[in-house]
């Protein structure tokens, strides 16, 4: 087959969504943040750095713990395929990013040992979190935030 019908048949089979696919991979990697916080059933306030993860705070999974310190955060720039490794008092961590298109980006986070988490992250809903488990007194969670446009 000759380029140009290639090139045509391969348009025609990927159609828009190849297109941004492709506009998203030809522009500066994606900015991710992996943030660690400690949730405590004591109360305590909201603290602005937090404001990504509100929403998944709010859910009825983190309903119990009351207060919530930052830990750490870490900012990666990471193209399709692109992993960051990041260390924590408890668990080492693992950021897969697997793709991102027009309004969704899908990344992995391994928590230690245990299975990757899929993580599919949209316009509309830019931060997951994943439970670390136990930790002095609380639990660790592991935010991951990949806002639009960064």
């Amino acid at each position: 087959m000759r380029p140009l019908a290639l090139a045509l048949l391969a348009a025609a089979l990927l159609g828009p969504a190849g297109e941004a696919r492709a506009q998203a991979e030809g522009g500066p990697p994606p900015a991710c943040f992996v943030t660690v916080i400690h949730a405590l059933k004591a109360e305590g306030q909201a603290l602005p750095a937090l404001k990504p993860y509100q929403p998944p705070l709010a859910a009825k999974a983190f309903k119990k713990w009351k207060s919530f310190a930052l830990l750490s955060q870490a900012r990666y720039r990471l193209p399709p395929g692109g992993k960051a490794l990041l260390s924590t008092a408890k668990d080492a961590l693992e950021l897969n990013l697997v793709s991102r298109d027009a309004g969704t980006t899908r990344a992995t986070l391994k928590v230690g040992k245990r299975k990757a988490v899929p993580l599919a992250l949209t316009d509309a809903a830019p931060a997951q979190l994943v439970d670390g488990g136990s930790w002095k007194g609380g639990r660790l969670l592991y935010g991951v935030y990949c806002p639009a446009g960064q």
